[in-house]
């Protein structure tokens, strides 16, 4: 009965008992891939995964995983590579040959063709280091090429446009020789000067510039001004005005849009002037006598006077 007692109570308390007194071991995992690095001429390493277990662990840590795995990587990190350079494997390195262009490129006419020089990149091949293929560009027959820049001849005042006209555009292309380029250049040149301007002439254009003015009088013053005369051109209201097609078609442009927009221009750069305050006196036809002397009633009809509508009475009317 006593040792069912014990037997109960090591049961029921012996977990919690061996969490306080009891400690926790850690063990540490890390792997990297290494690449063997020496292996002998026209050969390369394979890669290899080295864990903690190949380079002395396992690793234990009573602290944390964290400080059990960080163990463990800095022990593959530091022996690592001697590792894989003592237990891994190489392999034979690609012997095909790879062909490059020499430098610099070499080249040679054979049979009208081009031919140009390659070497062999690949110290593994045990062939031969050099070779002869076409291509190079190499030329065996000159083909001129000239270029020059004309301006279209235009009528009225009109400007030109610039066209280059090169070999490819004049007739009797394309210009070779067997002598040299430059005379092959210097036929396609001749062909250029004499076709050239005629070519421009035809693939150009001109383009007119508009002019036009107009005279306006600002009408946006206040009460008593008048305002000034403004001359107004294309050049204030959006110009220049161009024309593909002829200089009247530009200055119709240009005056479009002087009559659309000139009096805005006008009332925004105008001057306001002020009317005159000199009274106006006219006769309203009225008469009297004063004594034996005749008078005229005169009304002020200048609506910027300070006597505006009002009346005065002068000698005369009879």
């Amino acid at each position: 009965d006593a040792d069912n007692k014990a037997k109960e109570a090591v049961k029921a308390q012996g977990q919690n008992i061996a969490n306080q007194k009891g400690k926790c071991r850690f063990v540490g995992v890390y792997s990297k891939e290494f690449t063997k690095d020496n292996c002998g001429s026209c050969q390369h390493g394979v890669p290899m995964s080295v864990t903690q277990d190949m380079v002395g662990g396992p690793f234990y840590s009573n602290e944390s995983q964290e400080e059990a795995n960080r163990l463990a990587q800095e022990a593959v990190e530091a022996q690592g590579q001697a590792y894989v350079n003592k237990n891994g494997t190489c392999e034979t390195d690609n012997t095909d040959p790879v062909w490059e262009d020499s430098e610099p490129l070499e080249t040679k006419c054979e049979g009208g063709k081009s031919y140009k020089k390659q070497v062999n990149t690949n110290e593994c091949y045990g062939g031969a280091d050099e070779r002869w293929v076409e291509g190079g560009d190499k030329v065996c027959t000159w083909t001129g090429t000239y270029s020059k820049e004309f301006t279209k001849q235009c009528a009225d005042g009109g400007v030109g446009s610039k066209v280059t006209i090169d070999q490819d555009d004049v007739t009797g292309g394309p210009f070779t020789s067997t002598v040299s380029q430059e005379d092959a250049n210097s036929k396609a040149q001749a062909a250029v000067e004499q076709q050239g301007q005629a070519l421009a002439d035809a693939q150009g254009t001109c383009t007119w510039t508009g002019k036009a003015s107009k005279v306006f009088t600002r009408n946006n013053c206040g009460t008593c001004q008048h305002g000034s005369s403004v001359t107004v051109t294309q050049d204030q209201v959006g110009g220049p005005f161009t024309s593909n097609i002829s200089q009247a078609d530009a200055n119709k442009k240009a005056q479009d849009a002087v009559n659309s927009q000139g009096q805005a221009v006008a009332n925004k750069n105008g001057d306001c002037v002020a009317d005159s305050t000199t009274p106006s006196w006219s006769d309203t036809g009225s008469t009297r006598c004063d004594g034996c002397t005749s008078q005229k009633q005169q009304r002020d009809t200048n609506p910027c006077s300070s006597s505006h509508n009002n009346t005065r009475w002068v000698n005369g009317g009879g």
